[in-house]
């Protein structure tokens, strides 16, 4: 599943390295209608769901605008968000990844989805935050309550800066970025990816990283 597919670049990597349905959802319109193009040319067996919807806890309404490539939400608009539960009541305990890239409101999507994350324990891959340090850190709390335990932190560029380490280190990463911002230090950092296992998934996720270590981060240089 990914949430904030944005014309479907992400969804095109995925096909090509599994088999499985997935669903991609966009919330903007102008993006969601390049997606759903995009798709007609490299989905011809229609296995990727797009679906056009603001995630979130639904406490809020927002409207998304879209600048320099990527659509934000503007709190306070006059569309309502839809839980990511909801939207997945008849899939609830079949989902194998989750990933998210909202630009800031990654945690309330996955906190909107509580119940199938714990349900489906899927892999999670989100953008962390630079503020809403409040939102972040319950979301935080509530997938550690289910099972995520281990953590694997990428700044920015991809790199990986740890591995299998725990939510204190993620709060520490972020309220370090936070600090950067807040004083207008010389950014070295700009935000964390982070990719999140419980016990089910340990292995793929160890996998997963092993590859990306070979064939991305620690490259022989040609001679």
């Amino acid at each position: 599943m990914d949430v904030g597919a944005n014309v479907g670049d992400t969804v095109a990597a995925i096909m090509h390295a599994c088999s499985n349905p997935i669903i991609a959802i966009e919330g903007h319109e102008a993006y969601f209608n390049l997606l759903t193009a995009n798709l007609e040319r490299i989905d011809p067996e229609r296995r990727v769901t797009p679906v056009q919807a603001l995630v979130g806890t639904g406490l809020q309404s927002g409207t998304l605008v879209a600048t320099r490539g990527t659509a934000t939400l503007a709190v306070g608009g006059s569309t309502r968000l839809r839980k990511l539960d909801d939207i997945l009541a008849g899939s609830i305990d079949k989902i194998a990844l989750l990933k998210v890239n909202t630009d800031g409101f990654d945690a309330d999507v996955i906190s909107s989805g509580i119940r199938m994350i714990k349900e489906s324990q899927p892999i999670l891959f989100w953008e962390g935050g630079t503020s809403g340090a409040i939102a972040f850190e319950s979301m935080y709390e509530k997938i550690a309550g289910v099972g995520y335990d281990m953590l694997w932190i990428f700044y920015n560029f991809g790199n990986l800066i740890l591995s299998e380490c725990s939510i204190k280190e993620l709060k520490d990463f972020d309220r370090y970025i936070a600090s950067m911002y807040r004083h207008r230090c010389t950014t070295a950092i700009y935000y964390v990816d982070v990719l999140a296992s419980t016990s089910k998934t340990i292995c793929q996720a160890r996998e997963a990283i092993v590859r990306y270590r070979a064939e991305f981060i620690e490259i022989a240089l040609l001679k």
